[in-house]
Parts: structure tokens; C-alpha cells; sequence
């Protein structure tokens, strides 16, 4: 909340300040109170800040600087599982492959979709916009890059699931 209600109210302005308890003797439990005090007239609102045996810690950031990474290789018409195949990352990946290496690509969501043969007439019958007739087109999509997609139902928290697509 302390993040999301400045934005949805802008003259609304909070603050995230996590203490370690109250402390216990009296002169450590009147700092504390004048650190909480004075923590109104600091700047940086949007940080949350720590206090900690009379230190105040406020959160930064630094960018990390990663390793160089090998250039990915992929296999020329390799196969290719995909869980969430046919989601916004999987669709990523998928596009990729198809048009890299025309992989073969069995795509793996929860929901199935229609039977190939029923494409046709389900795309006639339905809006572009519907959920099943944008996923019929993105498998289309891929082909049309060079991929052999197959989409398969199943549950990956279902090892028996799992087990049956990957035997697909």
C-alpha cells in the first residue's frame, strides 16, 4: 500500500519504516522515537527505510554487472518443449525458434485447443479477438516460420500429465 496509494493519490504521500522491535531500555526507546519523528522531514519518501540498533538503513539499488554469456545455440529442426507455449513468454520463445532453426515445437498450456480439422470453422465462427482463435492464429503464425507446432494439453504439476505429453 505504501507504494500503490501516492500513485493513485497524489497528494497523498507515505512511508515504509520497519523497526526491530520496541527497545528495551528507555533511552533507546526515545531515540528511536525521534528517529521515527524526523523521519517525516527526510527526503526520498518512496524508499522504505530500516532502523536497526540505532542505525538507519534506506534501500538502494546498484546495477549489477553480469558475466558475458555464451551466444545461445539452437538446434536446426531440434524439438522443442515449451510449458506455457502458447502464453506472452512461451509465444516469445516459440517465434524465435520457428524462425531461427524451424524447430519442431510441442507447445504446452492447460487448455486445449480445438481439433486441427475444426480451425477452419472455428475462426469463421468466431471473433478475432477470442482467446482461442488468437491462440489458433499464433500456432499458424509459427508455421507459417517454419515450424512443425504441436500443442499439447497438460498440467505440469501433474507428473502423470507431464509424463503423457511428453510422451506425445
Amino acid at each position: 500500500p505504501v507504494k500503490v496509494i501516492p500513485r493513485e493519490y497524489p497528494n497523498i504521500t507515505c512511508r515504509s519504516v520497519d523497526i526491530d522491535g520496541v527497545p528495551a531500555g528507555e533511552r533507546e526507546q526515545r531515540q528511536l522515537a525521534e528517529n521515527l519523528l524526523c523521519e517525516a522531514g527526510m527526503p526520498r519518501a518512496w524508499r522504505p527505510v530500516a532502523y536497526r540498533r540505532n542505525y538507519r538503513w534506506e534501500q538502494t539499488f546498484e546495477p549489477a554487472h553480469l558475466p558475458e554469456r555464451a551466444a545461445i545455440s539452437v538446434r536446426q529442426n531440434g524439438v522443442y518443449l515449451i510449458t506455457g507455449g502458447l502464453g506472452g513468454i512461451g509465444l516469445t520463445l516459440a517465434g524465435y525458434l520457428a524462425e531461427h532453426a524451424h524447430a519442431r515445437l510441442a507447445l504446452l498450456g492447460r487448455t486445449p485447443l480445438p481439433d486441427r480439422s475444426q480451425w477452419g470453422q472455428w475462426i469463421e465462427t468466431h471473433p478475432e479477438d477470442d482467446p482461442e482463435t488468437r491462440r489458433i492464429r499464433e500456432v499458424e503464425r509459427l508455421e507459417a516460420l517454419g515450424a512443425e507446432v504441436l500443442p499439447v494439453c497438460a498440467d505440469v504439476s501433474d507428473h502423470e500429465s507431464m509424463a503423457a505429453a511428453i510422451q506425445q
